[in-house]
């Protein structure tokens, strides 16, 4: 007699997945007191290397001791880079490699102004001091980090209010958190305001924050 084995094979079904309601939030943040950062460049010349690299020292100072007389103080000033920059004439003969004549050094700038009413008068002081290339403005706040943190916490706190409608609306009730998610924030200026309010402080600067939140529904 044969005897047939029969073999018993349990397979393990994965359970199915808790139900989620997942909510994003938004909050922001107005600031109407915003600092100012200036990037500009003073381009010296000089018929060589040394010759260039001491105007530009020259010039430096000159711009140093025009902040200073504004009342910014020194630690609002800083150089961030120095480019020097061969200026080449005209070959005598076509084969002939062009020759340097002379020197260009570029010296970038940066100055933090505290107080906006200030900024016109900076931007001039820094054109008669040898800021002679194009400068760029940009606009930050006094104190951002609390600023993205009160939009952080305005975000949590709609995205509970938005999860409360939606449980109610759907019959479900919300249980315990299970994930939260920091998503993109971003920072805008009221350009037109902030330009209308130079000479006399101000401009709104909006701090927006995005949180993700996710529960467990019965």
């Amino acid at each position: 007699m044969k005897l047939a084995a029969l073999a018993l094979v349990a397979i393990a079904l994965p359970a199915a997945a808790d139900p989620l309601l997942t909510v994003t939030g938004r909050g922001s943040v107005t600031v109407t007191t915003v600092d100012a950062r200036i990037t500009g460049t003073a381009d010296s010349k000089g018929a060589t290397t040394a010759e260039a690299i001491a105007a530009s020292r020259a010039t430096t100072a000159n711009i140093l001791k025009a902040l200073q007389k504004m009342g910014v103080p020194e630690k609002d000033f800083t150089i961030t880079g120095l480019n020097l920059i061969p200026q080449y004439g005209k070959a005598i003969l076509p084969e002939q490699p062009r020759p340097v004549t002379s020197y260009n050094c570029n010296t970038n700038i940066l100055v933090t102004v505290e107080h906006a009413e200030q900024l016109t008068d900076i931007l001039q002081a820094l054109a008669t001091a040898g800021v002679n290339q194009q400068a760029r403005i940009n606009y930050l706040t006094h104190d951002s980090d609390a600023a993205m943190a009160d939009a952080r916490a305005a975000a949590v706190k709609d995205a509970f209010a938005r999860a409360k409608v939606l449980a109610g609306q759907t019959g479900v009730t919300l249980g315990r958190v299970v994930a939260v998610s920091d998503g993109a924030s971003a920072a805008n200026f009221n350009y037109n305001e902030v330009l209308a309010a130079i000479g006399n402080g101000g401009g709104n600067h909006t701090v927006n924050a995005a949180v993700t939140v996710s529960w467990e529904i019965k």
